[in-house]
């Protein structure tokens, strides 16, 4: 597995882990106190956006891919105890 990177947005602090063995990059967001109706997580097969709204915080970003790979339909969002993980799995582009 990578490394993994940090990223600050707003308040709600993100980590970024790209498995490349695995084929998935997951993003999990600290989203405490934000419930299930304040966020909202959009991914295509170029970028994936979160974006959480509360009474207090705003946090919206957008990741693209991974240099030379795209996101495939494998993905999925789940928001347990205030802590949002969003899985997208990898592919690598075809070559032109």
């Amino acid at each position: 597995m990578s490394p993994s990177t940090f990223a600050r947005t707003g308040a709600f602090r993100t980590r970024i882990v790209h498995d490349r063995d695995g084929d998935r990059v997951a993003f999990v967001v600290d989203a405490i106190p934000a419930t299930a109706d304040d966020v909202r997580v959009e991914a295509g097969s170029s970028r994936v956006r979160i974006r959480i709204r509360t009474d207090a915080r705003e946090y919206d970003r957008t990741f693209p891919s991974p240099s030379g790979q795209y996101f495939t339909d494998e993905r999925s969002a789940v928001l347990t105890n205030g802590i949002l993980t969003v899985t997208v799995g990898t592919a690598g582009r075809p070559r032109p």
